[in-house]
């Protein structure tokens, strides 16, 4: 792979650090050095024993760079961005969910992916927001078909109008975080029945 080969870098924004750390894990697997930097992580390096600072990991070394559009503002990361050493790394900034886009620049090369993104006015709008010419980008469409996702139909004793659905706790015990709990879609069909779509 050209990043992998040539230590250079790429910055993926992701809109939830659920999804920058799930990617994370699936990018080592596949044998490339990842980082996903948000709050959490940047904290719990610190707290390691000795001391790490992601800010300084990313700078060389580390193809694959995962953050939030919070942290490409922040000035931890602003630093990152200024050092002269990793921008001649930098090949490519890549956008996950890029539907969410409202307003980006044009400094380097620009990657938006999303699943959801219709075909005509929408796309075409996201186009006009990203700079994306005519003639001079690309745009690659493939099956967006999640094999990993299962259906599980269960039915569900709550109430239509309550605030809280105790028929979940079991999925919030295994999931453990709030964030992985977002992973699982519940579509209410009939009052007395449901269908929960949940990863494998």
């Amino acid at each position: 792979m050209f990043l992998k080969e040539y230590d250079s870098a790429m910055i993926i924004v992701c809109p939830t650090k659920a999804l920058e750390e799930e990617m994370e894990l699936k990018m080592r697997k596949a044998g490339l050095t990842a980082v996903a930097i948000n709050e959490d992580t940047a904290k719990a390096a610190a707290k390691e024993t000795p001391p790490r600072n992601l800010y300084n990991e990313v700078i060389q070394g580390v193809t694959m760079i995962l953050v939030s559009p919070e942290q490409l503002q922040s000035s931890a990361f602003e630093g990152v961005l200024k050092d002269k050493l990793f921008m001649g790394r930098l090949a490519i900034l890549g956008v996950d969910e890029v539907h969410l886009l409202i307003a980006w620049g044009k400094h380097i090369p620009v990657i938006g992916t999303s699943a959801t993104l219709k075909a005509g006015a929408a796309t075409n709008h996201i186009c006009k927001l990203l700079g994306f010419e005519w003639g001079r980008s690309h745009i690659i469409r493939r099956s967006n078909m999640r094999h990993d996702i299962h259906i599980i139909f269960r039915t569900i004793q709550s109430r239509i109008g309550l605030t809280g659905f105790s028929d979940l706790d079991a999925n919030a015990d295994n999931a453990g975080r709030i964030e992985e709990i977002l992973d699982i879609l519940i579509i209410e069909i009939a009052r007395a029945g449901g269908i929960i779509l949940e990863p494998k």
